[in-house]
């Protein structure tokens, strides 16, 4: 009787291993299609011709002057 309930609990235990791995799978997925990533459709350049990155171009403040 007691290696019945030893392995009752263990398949018990391993069913819910399964279920919370599904659930977490299922959210991901969920959130992946309720919010999904930013994908631009193509790249183009900056149209205001400052691509350097820092405050020391484009007149020294980061924008196009």
């Amino acid at each position: 009787m007691q290696s019945y309930l030893a392995s009752l609990a263990a398949s018990q235990n391993a069913q819910t291993g399964q279920i919370l791995n599904d659930n977490a799978a299922q959210t991901t997925a969920l959130l992946q299609a309720l919010n999904p990533t930013a994908k631009p459709a193509y790249i183009v350049p900056n149209p205001y011709g400052c691509n350097c990155g820092t405050t020391t171009c484009c007149g020294g403040n980061g924008f196009y002057n």
